[in-house]
């Protein structure tokens, strides 16, 4: 269902929300999540429901916030495309899979062409280009900067999670990594 566009008003923010709610088993928000004085969508979320948490430590994405409303989750992810479909990735994937048991991403395995970095204490989540060789599959990370460039969702079919323990993998591993776009077989 489409709930439609506001501009940053809190007012339309709300009376969105407040039409389609009882419609909704979720509700995804994309836009207006940063800590900028014009966001006003956490404020206008807040006012109608409890805020779970604002910000996580993940690249791209780390502005998402999960509220309460009439026990229904509203996911707020940033506007900016590679952001909105990472934190897509984490949160709204783990909330269907929790009330479905069904994960809506498959998992690929390949080996890993380049060097992929990480800043201990985030999880960081790097969209790459999967393609076989011999029937195998190797994964390549873009070599895209920035949660807005749209290039890396249009050449990128593959994800890959580096956890916050880890300062990044080295290239030559065999990895996991989520699905997101078909992978040509040589």
């Amino acid at each position: 269902m489409d709930g439609g566009i506001c501009g940053d008003d809190e007012e339309c923010i709300i009376n969105h929300i407040n039409k389609i709610i009882d419609k909704c088993n979720i509700i995804i928000i994309t836009g207006g999540t940063s800590l900028g004085r014009r966001d006003k969508t956490t404020d206008a979320v807040s006012r109608i429901g409890s805020i779970l948490f604002s910000g996580v430590a993940i690249k791209p994405g780390r502005t998402v916030a999960l509220f309460n409303i009439k026990n229904k989750p509203v996911i707020s992810v940033s506007g900016l495309p590679v952001a909105a479909l990472i934190s897509s990735l984490v949160f709204v994937n783990m909330y269907i899979k929790k009330i479905s048991n069904f994960d809506i991403y498959d998992k690929i395995n390949g080996i890993l062409d380049e060097n992929i970095h990480n800043k201990i204490g985030f999880t960081t989540f790097q969209i790459c280009r999967a393609y076989t060789v011999n029937n195998r599959i190797h994964i390549k990370p873009l070599r895209t900067t920035g949660s807005g460039i749209l290039s890396s969702i249009i050449y990128g079919n593959s994800i890959v999670m580096v956890p916050d323990y880890k300062e990044g993998i080295e290239a030559g591993n065999i990895i996991n990594a989520y699905k997101i776009g078909d992978i040509e077989w040589d």
